[in-house]
């Protein structure tokens, strides 16, 4: 993974942006280094334009990857106070390896689903299960309300945001180093209110009609998962461990 993160930080140095060939490449990279070939048996690059930046199908194990609308959605939302040539482009590059590194997390997930039956996996086949059911009747509802507070999202999200982190440490540039974790900070913290003990993942199955199932699965997760995990997947935090999550380095 480290001579992963060089190659990245040496193409960044040349002012490029990783290409198509080279994406194919690094997920293949990632696939084998998370023993997850398994469960991807292709990798697509994709043009659509009113397609996802990238996507998981689970039923033809295939990763898509929509590459230009990915580099400009990526492109438009650069920071301003980012100048350097070179520090763009290491955090384009940067911004490309989040995106696949999600992507991956929810192949990891499918493997958790296809090979536990633990609390955690409970937990993402109701997630999923709500899904697809909001997605049949309101697909604009989900996308517009329920996509952001998706735990699966939410932990895809964070987890490729951890590892993007543990890398960082190859590059001395400060603002980089900074963006990256305000994007955590951002994320672990979005959708918790403390105070009213809302937290993400219950507003994700408000209008759930198995809510006191759901409500129970949720309290044994207090006694069985650590601080990290519940906070990855939206779940109820104390003060302490919000606080905890929030400031941590």
């Amino acid at each position: 993974m480290e001579d992963l993160f060089k190659n990245i930080y040496s193409i960044s140095k040349n002012q490029k942006i990783i290409d198509e060939n080279i994406i194919i490449n690094l997920l293949k990279s990632l696939v084998d280094y998370y023993s997850l070939n398994e469960y991807v048996e292709s990798i697509n690059i994709t043009n659509y334009k009113d397609n996802n930046l990238a996507n998981y199908n689970i039923n033809k194990k295939t990763i898509n990857i929509n590459f230009q609308k990915m580099i400009l959605y990526i492109i438009n939302n650069l920071p301003e106070n980012i100048n350097e040539p070179k520090i763009k482009f290491l955090l384009v590059n940067l911004q490309i390896l989040k995106i696949l590194l999600h992507e991956l997390e929810h192949v990891n997930q499918e493997r958790k689903i296809r090979l536990n039956n633990d609390l955690e996996t409970k937990i993402y086949l109701r997630v999923q299960d709500w899904e697809y059911a909001i997605k049949d009747k309101n697909l604009d509802y989900y996308n517009r309300i329920l996509y952001n507070i998706n735990p699966m999202e939410r932990q895809a999200n964070i987890v490729s945001i951890k590892k993007i982190l543990k890398f960082i440490g190859l590059t001395d540039n400060i603002k980089i180093k900074n963006y990256f974790k305000n994007d955590y900070l951002f994320t672990i913290i979005k959708n918790y209110n403390i105070e009213t003990s809302k937290y993400p993942l219950i507003l994700y199955f408000n209008k759930y009609p198995y809510l006191r199932e759901m409500k129970s699965l949720i309290y044994k997760t207090n006694h069985i998962f650590d601080q990290d995990l519940r906070g990855e997947l939206g779940l109820k935090l104390s003060i302490k461990e919000y606080n905890n999550l929030k400031y941590k380095d």
